[in-house]
C-alpha cells in the first residue's frame, strides 16, 4: 500500500487488482478519530479495510473465491449514472475470465448513512442481502442496479444461457446479528459479515447466520 501525506490528510492508494478500478483514499482528521474510536464508518474506512481483505485470500490463495465492488459504485450519493454502475459490476463479475463459477463478491451499500451487504454469485444468479438494522425490505437502488449488472454479466459469460427470464435474480434476506437500536454500527457489522465468510471459507450463505460475533463491534 502507498501512503502519502498532504495537507492534513493521508491519502492510501487502492491498487486496481482489488476493485477492478484504481484509486486512493483520502483519510482526514475526523476520518482518523472515526477509525480509532470505533464511531461511525465511512466509505473511505470501508474500502481500507476491502483492500486488506484482498490482500489476505492473495496470500491465502483463495483470491478466485472472494471477489470486492468498489462501495462507491452502489452508493446512490455518487455521481455516476446507473448503466456506468452496472457495466462496472458486469465487467468485476467478469474478473478471470469470467470462470470461477462458484465466487462470491461482496458489495457494501451505504444509503441515508447506512450500511447493508449483498454476497453477490452472479454465475448462480443469486444475492444474499445482509441488514444490521433487520429491515424487512431490501433496498431498490441497490436491487435494481445488481440485478443489471448480473444479467449484464450473464449475457457475455454464461453462453449456456439463451434467454434470461424477467426476474433471473434471487434475493435471499439472511437473518444476520443486528446492531443496537439507535446506534451507528452498522458499518462494523457488516466488516463482520464480511470477515467471517472469508475466514469460515464459505460459499454458499446460510438463510440464518449466527457465528461468534464478537470482534470489530465496538464495546459501548
Amino acid at each position: 500500500m502507498v501512503m502519502k501525506k498532504t495537507r492534513g490528510n493521508i491519502i492510501l492508494s487502492v491498487p486496481d487488482s482489488v476493485f477492478y478500478n484504481e484509486q486512493e483514499v483520502r483519510l482526514d482528521y475526523e476520518d482518523m478519530l472515526d477509525w480509532c474510536f470505533q464511531r461511525e464508518m465511512g466509505s473511505a474506512h470501508m474500502s481500507i479495510l476491502m483492500k486488506h481483505l484482498s490482500e489476505s485470500c492473495q496470500k491465502d490463495g483463495i483470491s478466485g473465491v472472494y471477489g470486492f465492488c468498489d462501495p462507491n459504485y452502489l452508493a446512490p450519493w455518487t455521481p455516476t449514472i446507473e448503466e456506468e454502475r452496472s457495466d462496472y459490476l458486469c465487467r468485476v463479475f467478469g474478473c478471470n475470465g469470467g470462470k470461477n463459477i462458484n465466487q462470491l463478491f461482496f458489495a457494501p451499500f451505504h444509503e441515508d448513512r447506512h450500511w447493508m451487504l449483498a454476497v453477490i454469485s452472479p454465475w448462480n444468479g443469486t444475492v444474499f442481502w445482509f441488514d444490521p438494522s433487520g429491515a424487512d425490505y431490501i433496498r431498490e437502488f441497490a436491487e435494481r442496479i445488481i440485478n443489471e449488472g448480473i444479467v449484464k454479466f450473464s449475457m457475455v459469460h454464461r453462453k449456456d444461457v439463451k434467454k434470461l427470464k424477467k426476474n433471473p435474480v434471487r434475493w435471499n434476506k439472511i437473518q444476520c446479528p443486528r446492531q443496537a437500536l439507535g446506534s451507528k454500527d452498522c458499518g462494523y457489522y457488516v466488516c463482520r459479515y464480511m470477515i467471517e465468510t472469508i475466514a469460515s471459507r464459505r460459499q454458499l450463505i446460510p438463510d440464518k447466520y449466527f457465528q461468534g460475533f464478537l470482534a470489530l463491534i465496538p464495546k459501548r
